[in-house]
């Protein structure tokens, strides 16, 4: 239950920061135009899409760009509809999908700790809940690119919205086929989205998660034949009109050149780029939170040790 009434001075601090974080995301998206080129893809071909009447070929500057997959487009051609085509209306879909990460995280974090009492709460929800949207709503990269339009922003909606049906699944077993049915939905819209990464790496942190906890038998309860069901229903309809139209190489060109052969050969990725890369981006983008990691993993295994001496003395 809500009790405004009981929210202290830290707790009403919380929530001005978390609104004024949430701000920049929206205010002031038609300022500055578009200069970016791969903005410009995302920009026009909406445009493009509702001059020509054609939501099935998609094209740049008339000419055919069908080596991406087609949501996104979709997306801010259903805002232009609603509200017209302008700088703003194009990168509000963007920023919305930014909110709905936030909100994944606040949802995410509120089940991992919803239990009635112990941990400290606010407005009857756990204070964790409120710090997790907040400490994702001021990553700097998660700001930066909600505005602008980078389908980036979408993809990682999809798998975050994916990650989180699968925990809501797992925290709420009674509710399991409802949840996992959902995760499916976002799977298929992520890969109208991105492609097959919208499934594989989602898959690939299922599976860590059950090899972990010595499940994997458990595999078996995720619904895997619903989920593609409902993954096919989503995705053929656009592809089967797609290869109506031009045939199968659209199609082979995206999975194998936009996918296989960027995992597999490199393509289009800089390859001496190593994990040293990657530390400093991960750090800055999550800054200043990246600034506990150290303390955070060091109280964790620290917590593992007082449970398996707990479990060591209950067992003798």
């Amino acid at each position: 239950m809500f009790r405004t009434g009981s929210v202290s001075v830290r707790g009403r601090l919380i929530l001005v920061l978390l609104a004024l974080a949430i701000i920049p995301y929206f205010v002031g998206l038609g300022a500055s135009s578009i200069w970016d080129a791969n903005e410009a893809f995302y920009v026009e071909t909406p445009r493009e899409m509702i001059e020509r009447g054609d939501y099935i070929s998609p094209t740049f500057n008339y000419e055919p760009r069908l080596n991406k997959p087609v949501l996104s487009y979709w997306i801010v051609a259903g805002f232009y509809h609603v509200f017209g085509a302008s700088v703003a209306v194009q990168r509000l879909p963007i920023a919305l999908g930014a909110l709905i990460m936030i909100l994944t995280a606040f949802v995410l974090a509120r089940a991992a700790d919803d239990s009635p009492g112990g941990a400290p709460r606010l407005l009857g929800i756990p204070a964790a809940a409120w710090w997790a949207a907040l400490g994702l709503a001021i990553a700097p990269r998660l700001l930066m690119f909600s505005r602008r339009i980078f389908i980036d922003i979408y993809i990682s909606m999809f798998m975050g919205l994916t990650l989180l049906l699968f925990a809501l699944s797992e925290r709420y077993p009674e509710r399991r086929r409802m949840f996992l049915s959902l995760m499916y939905v976002a799977v298929g819209l992520g890969l109208l989205t991105k492609g097959p990464i919208a499934a594989l790496l989602p898959g690939l942190v299922f599976g860590l998660y059950l090899l972990l906890h010595g499940e994997l038998k458990r595999i078996r309860e995720m619904m895997i034949p619903l989920g593609l069901v409902i993954v096919l229903l989503l995705v053929v309809p656009y592809y089967a009109a797609l290869y109506q139209r031009h045939g199968w190489s659209p199609i082979t060109s995206f999975v194998m050149g936009e996918n296989f052969a960027r995992y597999t050969e490199g393509v289009g990725v800089d390859r001496t780029r190593g994990v040293g890369y990657y530390l400093p981006v991960v750090l800055t983008d999550s800054f200043p939170w990246s600034l506990l990691i150290v303390g955070a993993a060091a109280l964790w295994f620290a917590d593992r040790r007082r449970l398996r001496a707990a479990a060591t003395a209950a067992a003798a």
